[in-house]
């Protein structure tokens, strides 16, 4: 939504934006999915094991998302890719620690 309002003040912006929010949530979604898949076959030790896993996938997937984008977007507003990632990130952690429970 804040790359579509964008448009209408920068379009480079804008789809910094938007790929900034891409690398955020697509190796998010596959951790997730990867995750959840099958998880009531596993034991403790290899839920833990495919968590770790997960996340290293996800960090590559992430590093070569980086590395596709900046040497095959042209021109790329960086500082617009790196705000719509560092903001979706902080959204997430708000998000987790503002999670009320019932006791």
């Amino acid at each position: 939504m804040l790359s579509a309002g964008a448009v209408f003040l920068d379009v480079v912006a804008a789809y910094s934006m938007f790929i900034g929010g891409l690398i955020y949530l697509v190796p998010n979604t596959y951790l997730a999915n990867r995750h959840f898949n099958k998880q009531a076959e596993r034991s403790a030790q290899g839920t833990l094991a495919e968590l770790y896993a997960s996340q290293i996938w996800k960090m590559a997937l992430m590093a070569i998302s980086f590395s596709l984008v900046f040497m095959l977007v042209k021109p790329i507003s960086v500082f617009s890719l790196f705000a719509m990632l560092i903001l979706l990130q902080v959204g997430n952690l708000i998000m987790q620690f503002s999670v009320k429970t019932d006791s």
